[in-house]
């Protein structure tokens, strides 16, 4: 099961995730290991994809692979990704592979980099989680707000 706070069930594929504690879960992390026997060549991560199953229209899942290689005989690795689930439901996703011909996912990251005011290296790197701003001279990370939380800042002392 991994790091992930939600149940995992069904193997093979697809597996079932289930919010067992009764609370709403928006953006939950689901991490965790998979091994499909009989898989050769392993395929490539750019054709790999978590596809959601949830009653309507299947959905792509934005998905970091990782840790993937063939092991005796058998397809492994782990995976990573946010999920939206209610309070004690239970959504299937599913594994796709098998398209070597697949284009790389191409998923919208919402970062952007601007350059500061202050100096060459000054930096603002922002996504919707974080505001990161680094040192006019030396580009060490300068500040950092968490967006999620009370949007404070934590900084360490200037040294440019």
């Amino acid at each position: 099961m991994g790091s992930s706070i939600l149940r995992i069930g069904g193997v093979p594929w697809p597996s079932r995730f289930q919010e067992p504690a009764g609370l709403d879960r928006t953006r939950a992390a689901v991490d965790f290991a998979f091994s499909l026997p009989g898989v050769s060549p392993a395929p490539t991560e750019r054709e790999m994809r978590i596809v959601l199953e949830d009653g309507g229209r299947p959905a792509e899942v934005p998905a970091q692979f990782y840790e993937v290689k063939s092991n005796a005989g058998a397809f492994t690795g782990r995976v990573l990704f946010f999920l939206d689930i209610a309070a004690n439901t239970t959504k299937a996703l599913r594994l796709y592979y098998g398209n070597p011909k697949a284009a790389p996912p191409a998923f919208s990251s919402g970062l952007t980099v601007t350059q500061g005011p202050a100096g060459p290296q000054h930096y603002l790197i922002e996504n919707e989680f974080y505001k990161i701003e680094t040192m006019p001279k030396s580009g060490q990370i300068w500040h950092v707000w968490n967006k999620l939380g009370t949007n404070t800042s934590w900084h360490q002392q200037r040294v440019d």
